[in-house]
């Protein structure tokens, strides 16, 4: 403790030697705020400007000390507005391959969570791509997009529409979309009606497979395998495109139609994609 006379006028010098023994003491732990304290409790006032210049002046840096958070950027509603690429879109009017709407549900087994991945074609409903695995990270998605890649001759000018998750907006995923000439559109935050197409298809697999609580992780995957990528794509006729199947309804769109009835209804549009990533 110094003995210092709160009637005078501390020297400078004084003032330093305390501070700079005061922080030695406390083995560099002491940050501005708590230095202050301590030689405030010595009876010595001092600002934590004047700390911080006399810290500075001997070298001296606290090993820890309070953190300024960076400002997290925001965008402006006309920013969120221009990422929304199908508000300016007829969805009822689309072509094959104009669209592709993705995102990731999940279902839960016996032996934990299972998130599933898909790209759906908005106009013919096909999922033209899906991936399962036991995490959310990227991947899942990555793997998604590349089996739809593979499901595509060209897909340069494809416009893919997304919820603003973190698999979605990170740089891996953004770099995949962009080297394959793929355009990113995101939902606006908070409208999961801006991705309806997709939310639509979730809420139908989840109705017509039922509960998987009572299967394993691999059994359920086995199941929407199977489900997805035969029974849905390939079997399953959809009210939304004149009650045919997606992969009619995909070639019928592909071959040129401009509308879809069941008339037009293609006889070979019997082939499951394949998903050359599922093992």
């Amino acid at each position: 403790m110094y003995n210092l006379n709160s009637d005078k006028r501390v020297r400078e010098k004084d003032i330093e030697k305390a501070l700079i023994n005061c922080f030695h003491r406390n083995k560099g732990n002491y940050g501005r705020p708590r230095l202050k304290k301590a030689l405030s409790d010595e009876g010595i006032n001092i600002s934590e400007g004047k700390i911080s210049r006399i810290l500075k002046e001997n070298n001296l840096i606290a090993k820890a000390g309070r953190t300024r958070k960076p400002k997290k950027y925001r965008k402006t509603e006309d920013q969120i507005l221009q990422e929304n690429l199908l508000l300016s879109k007829d969805m009822t009017n689309l072509k094959v391959n104009e669209v592709w709407s993705s995102d990731i549900t999940e279902f839960t087994t016996r032996s934990g969570k299972l998130y599933f991945a898909g790209v759906l074609d908005a106009a013919s409903r096909r999922l033209m791509g899906f991936h399962m695995a036991s995490n959310m990270r990227q991947d899942v998605v990555h793997q998604a997009i590349k089996m739809a890649l593979c499901n595509v001759e060209d897909p340069r000018g494809i416009v893919f529409h997304s919820d603003r998750g973190s698999q979605y907006t990170s740089n891996a995923t953004q770099k995949l979309l962009k080297d394959n000439g793929i355009i990113s559109s995101m939902s606006r935050p908070g409208k999961p009606n801006d991705n309806q197409v997709i939310e639509s298809l979730w809420n139908t697999m989840k109705t017509e497979i039922g509960s998987m609580s009572s299967y394993q992780r691999t059994e359920a995957t086995s199941m929407l395998y199977e489900h997805a990528g035969n029974y849905y794509n390939n079997k399953r006729i959809h009210s939304g495109i004149s009650y045919l199947t997606p992969m009619q309804a995909y070639e019928t769109l592909n071959r040129g139609a401009s509308t879809l009835s069941p008339e037009m209804i293609i006889q070979d549009a019997k082939h499951p994609i394949k998903d050359a990533s599922h093992s």
